[in-house]
């Protein structure tokens, strides 16, 4: 993702630099990174996102992680409903604000901050 973002900054971005006179390292670290980063963030937080809700998953190839833990705790109490629904608010508390803040930084890398 890194790599398509680095490849879509446009090629005139580093023609402009070497009309400035900066060498090639220069060039990359100051004008085509930071813009390749930028519009790789999205994709990047996108993945982040969609590997913490895939944990779930895990379970089913025995990972120990918050749904196992959840069967664990509803197979002794026997409160099925009242851990899963639980389990589900925490992927929820931890999800959305995930979700806001991926979408809070796009904007702000949008309007040209950073």
């Amino acid at each position: 993702m890194i790599r398509a973002g680095i490849q879509s900054v446009p090629r005139g971005q580093g023609e402009a630099a070497a009309a400035l006179g900066l060498s090639r390292l220069p060039t990359f670290a100051r004008v085509i990174l930071p813009q390749g980063l930028r519009s790789s963030i999205p994709a990047l937080m996108g993945l982040a996102i969609q590997s913490f809700q895939g944990t779930s998953l895990a379970y089913s190839i025995s990972v120990n992680e918050l749904m196992s833990q959840a069967y664990q705790v509803s197979s002794l109490t026997f409160a099925y409903l009242t851990v899963y629904v639980v389990t589900g608010l925490i992927y929820a508390v931890i999800a959305v604000p995930a979700t806001w803040a991926s979408v809070w930084v796009e904007h702000r890398l949008a309007r040209g901050h950073a």
